[in-house]
C-alpha cells in the first residue's frame, strides 16, 4: 500500500524532487504537493512556497499545474504532464516521457526522449537513446535536442520553423511544404514561414515527418497487432480444441474396454 504526505503551497511554488526509481509527475487543481510511494520517502518546506521530495523507490509526485519543477535525479523512468510551469530534468537513468508542458529544459538522460505538446522552448542536452518531437514549434521559440541514436521529429499542421539537422548517419524529410537544403554535414530544413528556431543533433538518423503519418504507422502497427493476436488465438483454440476431442476420444475409449473386460468377468463367473 502507497503511503501519502501532502503540504500546501502558493501560487507557482517551487518543487524540487528526487527520486531513486521511477518518477511520475502530474499536475492537479489543489493547491498542494501531494507525494505517495511504497518505499521510504520524505516531503518537507525548506523555504516559503516551496516543496522538496526524495523518494528511495518508484515516487508519484502531484503538483499544481502553474508549479516550477526541478528534478535532480530520477534513476528509472520518468513521466512528466500538463504543466504550465517551467520544468527541468537534471538527471534520468531511464526513458522520459514529456507531454502537455511550458518550457522545458533536459541536462543528462540514459534513455530514450518522447516529448509532445509544449507551449514553451526546449533544450534536451545529452541523450544516451533516441529522442522523439511531437511539436508544433512556435515562432521565435528556440528548440535544440542533442542525442546519441535517432531524433524523430514529426510536424504538427501549422508548423513553421527552421530547422537545422546534425547527423552521424542519414537524414530522412517526407513532409508536406517543406524545403530542404544539404549543406555537407549540415541540413537545413524550412518548414512553413520558417518562425522558430531547431537544432537538431543526432549520432545517428534524423527523421522528418509529419504527425498525420506516424498516426498511420500506430495505426498499421495497431493492425499488425491484433491480426497476430487473433492468429495466435485461433491457433490456440484449435490446439485446445484437438486436445479435447483427443481426450475425449480416449476417454471413450476406456469406457468401451472398460465395459468389455465387466462383460467377460460375468461370463467366466456364470460358467
Amino acid at each position: 500500500m502507497k503511503e501519502q504526505q501532502s503540504i500546501p503551497v502558493g501560487a507557482e511554488a517551487t518543487i524540487m524532487i528526487r527520486s531513486g526509481g521511477d518518477l511520475r509527475v502530474l499536475a492537479h487543481a489543489e493547491p498542494v504537493v501531494v507525494a505517495l510511494s511504497r518505499e521510504p520517502f520524505s516531503l518537507s518546506a525548506p523555504a516559503p512556497n516551496t516543496a522538496e521530495v526524495n523518494g528511495e523507490g518508484d515516487l508519484e509526485v502531484r503538483v499544481p499545474d502553474d508549479a516550477r519543477v526541478t528534478i535532480s535525479a530520477c534513476g528509472g523512468d520518468g513521466r512528466i504532464r500538463d504543466l504550465t510551469g517551467a520544468v527541468r530534468v537534471e538527471q534520468c537513468g531511464g526513458d522520459l516521457g514529456l507531454r502537455q508542458l511550458g518550457a522545458v529544459t533536459v541536462g543528462n538522460v540514459g534513455g530514450d526522449v518522447r516529448v509532445r505538446g509544449l507551449t514553451g522552448p526546449l533544450s534536451i542536452g545529452n541523450t544516451g537513446g533516441d529522442v522523439s518531437l511531437s511539436l508544433a514549434f512556435l515562432p521565435g521559440t528556440e528548440y535544440t535536442v542533442s542525442a546519441g541514436g535517432d531524433i524523430r521529429c514529426n510536424l504538427v499542421t501549422g508548423t513553421s520553423a527552421t530547422i537545422t539537422a546534425h547527423c552521424g548517419g542519414d537524414i530522412s524529410v517526407n513532409a508536406r511544404d517543406v524545403r530542404s537544403v544539404d549543406r555537407g554535414a549540415e541540413h537545413l530544413i524550412l518548414v512553413g514561414e520558417g518562425d522558430g528556431l531547431v537544432t537538431l543533433n543526432a549520432g545517428g538518423d534524423v527523421v522528418i515527418r509529419d504527425a498525420d503519418a506516424e498516426s498511420d504507422s500506430i495505426d498499421d502497427l495497431a493492425g499488425s497487432i491484433e491480426a497476430l493476436v487473433s492468429r495466435q488465438l485461433s491457433g490456440g483454440m484449435r490446439h485446445v480444441t484437438a486436445v479435447l476431442e483427443k481426450s475425449g476420444l480416449t476417454i471413450q475409449r476406456s469406457l468401451e474396454e472398460a465395459s468389455r473386460k465387466v462383460a467377460e468377468a460375468e461370463r467366466r463367473a456364470e460358467a
